[in-house]
């Protein structure tokens, strides 16, 4: 079998040298200095794993040796008995095997996303080197150790303090799972990540451990943050201008007001009519300015019992004033109480009228009715809250005029329109049940419809 493995026949020299010869001569040193100073020296039995190349046919060939010296009476050595076995097959394997490995390392290693892989105990078996520059550690350092103390500088699992891990999510259904979380870096500064687990399963499909990818979104994070700081800015800019627009209306109705008095001066009811819309208008004035104090303060809106027949008709009066448009209302005597913020109703009116007469340039009549209104569940999209199968009970606020129609880009409605293709209906529903929101109403716009709801109490006048 020894003659099979090292291609050897009758005539070759069974030797020291000749042993020597045939191993492979990128090791023959290193077995030269094993056999010197192991064996012979230190008198060890031999066992080792080497390369030869075979004498028949000079084709290279792992084989792994065992055997001990047997010594004379002089102690010298005098020949060595043991086995040698053909592991050709076992370490080509093996060393293909390290070279996928090396491969699939030198992959992940140039991958500027940290890469670990972590078993049920929550021990890191691998990673990559942006893992480790991210936790500030050498690979040596790292492997071995629990993902929370490298990742989290923590005593125990993430998960034990109510943070989300993707890991543990993962140990648990066995489905892919991502989470953001915060880090410390070897600075001791915050490093924001994405997290993304999978499963490695075993042959029964067990799962036995998990691959993390660690993604660096700090920049990211911090990017979004300035973006949300910008819309805010551009949020406060937009309210600044909305306000300023409001203000601008009733300014402007004052002084419409205070001029039409001053030139009817010789008739006293006709001066005193006028006063007394500018005494409105100062008086829609303040609310307006108690509102924004509100606010600004985070508050909540001021909301009492009241009934809208004379809100909704000051401030229709208001915004038509000075214009030749008209206007026509129809209102219940049984129309219901509403618990509502007066001002902010007042507003939304004004403001939906004002759109109004801007639709018809100046010229044509607003339709206005209040009613009230009992919608069943889920009729209308936002008004589900109430629960039970009793109808919603509401008091409604409809108005048409005769535009042309908003365009299709909504905007505030302090721009100015300048497309019109439909005709123009709002609707303005009063809620009788307690909304859940802080200011307990509802608007939701679309093409043809402008629906509120607010809670109102009682069944008429």
């Amino acid at each position: 079998m020894l003659d099979e493995i090292f291609g050897i026949g009758r005539n070759f020299t069974r030797s020291f040298e000749g042993w020597l010869n045939i191993v492979h001569p990128r090791q023959r040193e290193e077995m030269l200095e094993y056999f010197t100073n192991h064996v012979l020296r230190d008198r060890h039995p031999f066992d080792r794993e080497y390369l030869i190349v075979r004498v028949l046919d000079n084709s290279p060939l792992w084989v792994h040796g065992i055997g001990n010296l047997e010594y004379g009476d002089d102690g010298q050595p005098v020949r060595m008995f043991g086995t040698i076995q053909d592991i050709n097959r076992n370490k080509l394997a093996e060393e293909k095997l390290q070279k996928s490995e090396e491969f699939t390392r030198n992959i992940l290693d140039t991958v500027d996303e940290g890469f670990i892989v972590i078993d049920r105990e929550y021990r890191i078996l691998t990673a990559n080197k942006a893992y480790c520059s991210q936790a500030g550690g050498f690979y040596g350092e790292i492997i071995g150790r629990h993902c929370y103390e490298i990742s989290h500088k923590l005593d125990r699992p993430c998960a034990d303090l109510g943070e989300e891990c993707a890991v543990r999510q993962v140990f648990e259904t066995g489905n892919p799972h991502s989470s953001v979380h915060c880090h410390k870096n070897s600075g001791g500064k915050d490093l924001f990540i994405e997290s993304k687990a999978y499963p490695v399963r075993d042959a029964s499909g067990a799962v036995t451990s998990a691959i993390e990818t660690i993604i660096d979104i700090t920049e990211k994070h911090l990017l979004e943050e300035e973006r949300l700081k910008t819309q805010k800015l551009e949020s406060i800019g937009t309210l600044a201008g909305g306000i300023a627009h409001d203000f601008n209306n009733l300014l402007q109705g004052i002084f419409g007001y205070i001029s039409m008095a001053k030139m009817a001066i010789d008739r006293k009811e006709r001066v005193l009519s006028m006063l007394e819309q500018a005494e409105e208008a100062l008086h829609l004035s303040v609310t307006l300015s108690t509102q924004l104090l509100t606010f600004s303060k985070g508050g909540r809106p001021s909301k009492k019992l009241i009934r809208i027949q004379n809100p909704v008709e000051n401030a229709v009066k208001f915004a038509l004033s000075g214009s030749n448009c008209s206007y026509e209302m129809d209102i219940p005597a049984d129309l219901r109480a509403v618990e509502a913020d007066e001002g902010q109703v007042a507003q939304v009116i004004q403001n939906i009228v004002l759109n109004a007469n801007e639709a018809m340039a100046g010229s044509g009549t607003v339709l206005i009715s209040l009613s009230n209104m009992d919608v069943a569940k889920d009729t209308i999209a936002g008004l589900q809250e109430g629960g039970g199968v009793r109808a919603h009970r509401h008091s409604g606020f409809r108005h048409r005029d005769t535009g042309t129609g908003p365009v299709k880009d909504l905007r505030p409605l302090f721009h100015h329109k300048t497309e019109r293709q439909r005709t123009r209906t709002g609707n303005l529903i009063l809620d009788h049940k307690k909304p859940r929101r802080r200011d307990r109403g509802k608007i939701r716009t679309e093409q043809r419809h402008n629906v509120q709801r607010l809670p109102s109490r009682g069944q008429g006048r």
